[in-house]
């Protein structure tokens, strides 16, 4: 996977931690759900 740059990065207007997560999931063309299950979860 690749990174994305959140957006509004420096401004008031930063993108927000589940938007992020929304939008690295689908530019991976995967869901959200698979996103998180397979990628985060295992992490812990």
């Amino acid at each position: 996977m690749y990174n994305l740059e959140p957006i509004g990065i420096g401004t008031p207007y930063v993108e927000s931690l589940t938007g992020y997560v929304i939008r690295l999931a689908e530019q991976h063309c995967i869901t959200t759900r698979q996103l998180l299950l397979n990628e985060i979860a295992p992490l812990k």
